[in-house]
């Protein structure tokens, strides 16, 4: 996968400054989704360009390609795992990526995408309190709310180990809060399991209790949420004819909560009572059952907000079906030839008077909730949005066990809130990779320094600063006491021990001090050279980052950062003017140009050796920079 326009402004020579043909690619160095490309210059330098941007994360470790970011979110929305992913860039002549490397990516995506979600979410709860007070002065807001499982059921199954509760506005359709009821996390299973501590980890598990009650536990956090985060009371819960739900909201919130009864739910709860019925009486078959299903659909929609007009239809329409039409309204014609029913069993009316009065009994049932009905409640918008959360997570699947369901539920989230957006927009919490400034003309010194380290760690301490002016020739040399164990690695190589405070070169003991102490005389060596340029061989990768990351700890640091202009790497230009070596190391080059070694692993001996090598290979300052 190549991003062309961040190629194209990698297309030409760092050293001629030449434009660069894509026909002169030497090799290609294949990093999964991401490319380097070697293209051979006129002049014969061969330039590596990266197909893809990268970016930081974490305080460690590599830099990390945006494509592969980018895949872990296509897999998040898509709802598809890396195996889908690998299968369709295979195909594609793509190189798949491991699982573990995917993981990571998505643990990355994980707290942006909730913080996001979140966000969205208060921007809806902002909007709905707005349209509320316009459309319905005086009153509190309308929720929609419901609650899905992660598990396929019938609704008799409570072995769910997830739920996703959401709670809906009732005139903007967006979502205003959801949550997640998580009762097992893989990693904490595994510990117990295994009868020891679990690791560090973002656990998701936030339930010990059965599955039935999550609920309505879930619906009364949520309302009472809403009404902090909005300073809105609610006054009415559009659900299903959950009565526990329904009164733990009311305990939560402490004031009287209407409910709106949601039409969809309640339909299918008048089927299944018909369907009861038909037990007792062979003559309600499934046409009957379907008839009556309508009238009472039709009632709800002719006679919305009005409770006492569907009252009256929905008591006239079991003795309507009988030709009974004492109580029929304007929508019944009673003059039809021969009472013929266009919706009934051939166009008959019913006779079975048993029938009429188990029927009745039913409506009249229905006909007392008319105040819950009228207002038509419907769930459409909360239906819609837990198939969104079907998609991103599809139950075949479960996700409930890490955190992975919970950022695609929230990618659900945004989806519903902010619908599928062209634009580019910031992934908060990505840093990106720092950018590499050249100077085109410094008037300072140049500062040849060196560096050894307890360990080969970024937070590792250090041990040993020296440092040159190039100029001059006056140099800068101190021990620093070690507050941390010094690696066995470590020692092998620079023959730094440690016994408490005590620093030993090679055995020997050696000054030392604090590191407050041996920074503030390093920066005041620095300052009377005015504006300095800090030189290393490997700098980028080792010298810099270990020092910047010790200093940045003390008092001293705004000083260093006053005084010092910037950093500048030997190693890359050494490459450049020197060809056809196995190793550019500094111990490699001295060996090529004087056929002997030298004291490596002593800052005093290193910043020596490489201010030879850069005398003797001609290096300019300007070369440094």
């Amino acid at each position: 996968m190549i991003d062309l326009f961040y190629v194209a402004k990698q297309l030409f020579c760092r050293q001629c400054k030449d434009a660069l043909a894509l026909i002169n690619i030497t090799s290609e160095k294949n990093m999964g989704y991401a490319s380097h490309l070697f293209i051979r210059c006129e002049c014969g330098q061969v330039n590596q360009i990266e197909t893809s941007k990268t970016h930081v994360h974490g305080k460690r470790g590599p830099q990390v390609y945006d494509v592969y970011t980018k895949a872990a979110l296509t897999m998040i929305d898509v709802g598809i795992g890396v195996r889908q992913l690998s299968r369709l860039m295979t195909i594609m002549g793509v190189p798949g990526s491991s699982e573990r490397t995917m993981k990571k990516r998505k643990r990355e995506l994980f707290k942006p995408m909730v913080d996001v979600a979140r966000d969205s979410c208060h921007e809806a709860i902002t909007k709905e309190c707005s349209e509320t007070r316009i459309e319905t002065p005086g009153k509190g807001l309308s929720v929609k709310y419901d609650m899905c499982w992660q598990k396929r059921g019938s609704g008799r199954s409570y072995s769910s180990s997830s739920s996703v509760e959401t709670a809906i506005g009732q005139l903007t359709g967006k979502i205003i809060d959801y949550d997640l009821r998580v009762t097992h996390c893989a990693i904490c299973h595994s510990a117990e399991k295994a009868k020891r501590d679990a690791k560090p980890h973002n656990c998701q598990k936030n339930r010990s209790k059965s599955a039935k009650a999550m609920e309505s536990s879930t619906g009364a956090s949520l309302m009472e949420n809403i009404e902090k985060v909005s300073g809105v009371r609610v006054d009415v819960v559009i659900m299903d004819d959950d009565s526990a739900t329904l009164s733990r909201v009311k305990e939560a919130l402490d004031h009287e909560v209407k409910k709106w009864s949601d039409i969809n739910h309640y339909t299918k709860s008048l089927g299944n009572a018909f369907y009861n019925l038909k037990s007792k009486h062979k003559t309600l078959s499934t046409d009957i059952i379907e008839y009556y299903k309508m009238c009472f659909s039709y009632a709800i929609q002719q006679n919305k907000n009005n409770e006492t007009k569907l009252k009256e239809t929905l008591t006239a329409i079991v003795p309507h079906s009988f030709v009974i039409h004492d109580k029929c309204g304007n929508w019944c014609n009673k003059s039809t030839e021969n009472n013929f029913h266009k919706y009934l069993p051939r166009g008959k009316p019913l006779t079975d008077d048993a029938l009429r009065r188990n029927v009745q009994n039913i409506y009249d049932t229905v006909a007392n909730n008319a105040e819950r009905l009228a207002p038509a409640g419907s769930p459409k918008d909360v239906e819609s949005t837990n198939n969104i959360y079907a998609s991103k997570a599809p139950k075949r699947f479960c996700f409930s066990k890490s955190e992975n369901l919970k950022a695609r539920v929230s990618a659900a989230v945004l989806q519903k809130n902010i619908g599928l957006v062209t634009e580019d927009k910031e992934i908060p919490g990505i840093k990106q990779k720092p950018a590499l400034l050249p100077f085109s003309s410094f008037n300072g010194s140049c500062i040849l320094f060196d560096l050894e380290t307890s360990s080969l760690k970024l937070d590792s301490e250090i041990l040993q600063i020296a440092a040159l002016n190039t100029v001059s020739g006056d140099t800068f040399d101190t021990y620093i006491q070690p507050n941390k164990s010094i690696a066995p690695s470590s020692s092998a190589v620079t023959g730094l021990t440690a016994n408490g405070n005590i620093l030993f070169y090679n055995g020997k003991p050696v000054h030392a001090v604090t590191s407050e102490s041996a920074f503030q005389s390093f920066v005041l060596w620095l300052e009377q050279y005015g504006q300095v340029m800090l030189v290393a061989h490997n700098c980028k990768l080792f010298d810099a980052r270990r020092l910047i990351n010790n200093m940045s700890k003390l008092t001293c640091y705004a000083a260093f950062r006053k005084c010092v202009s910037g950093f500048a790497d030997t190693l890359p230009l050494f490459r450049q003017k020197i060809t056809g070596l196995n190793s550019y190391s500094q111990q490699k080059l001295f060996e090529h140009f004087w056929n002997e070694q030298y004291n490596a692993h002593n800052a005093v001996d290193d910043v020596d050796s490489l201010h030879k090598l850069m005398t003797l290979s001609k290096v300019e300052k300007q070369d440094v920079l």
